[in-house]
């Protein structure tokens, strides 16, 4: 079974889209983790098109909160619908074993005793300075 892990940053928030809807807001990045290939790749919006065929062999996309925002937003990009490929959403997955939400912060301090580098306002912050690398990296 091919998974693939993935995380989408956007150029833009909701407030400057003046919409709660993800597909409403413009991909900056798409970092991805590839199990079959254990390799890291990232991915521009101009340049989705590479990331179709890797994602078309996924037998399961992987993310947090993927199921709400990431994949609705990916999805108005992809020429086909990416909610037919297997997901596991882990935060829905929280959700449903705990009964509430947890950030994505207090996992990964939890589990990888380290918190994350940044948040996603940051991320958009550093589209707009073209620091991309810093959006790979976080």
């Amino acid at each position: 079974m091919r998974k693939i892990v993935f995380d989408i940053e956007t150029r833009n928030t909701f407030q400057e889209a003046e919409s709660n809807d993800p597909a409403d807001l413009d991909v900056s990045v798409v970092c991805i983790y590839d199990e079959a290939t254990d390799t890291y790749s990232s991915y521009i919006q101009e340049d989705l098109p590479k990331l179709w065929p890797i994602i078309e062999q996924a037998d399961m996309l992987i993310g947090y909160n993927s199921d709400h925002f990431d994949i609705p937003l990916l999805n108005k990009y992809y020429p086909g619908d990416l909610t037919k490929i297997k997901s596991l959403d882990l935060l829905k997955e929280i959700r449903q074993s705990l009964g509430r939400r947890i950030k994505l912060d207090d996992i990964a301090e939890g589990t990888l005793g380290k918190n994350k580098i940044a948040h996603g306002l940051e991320a958009v912050t550093w589209w707009k300075k073209g620091e991309v690398d810093k959006i790979i990296k976080y």
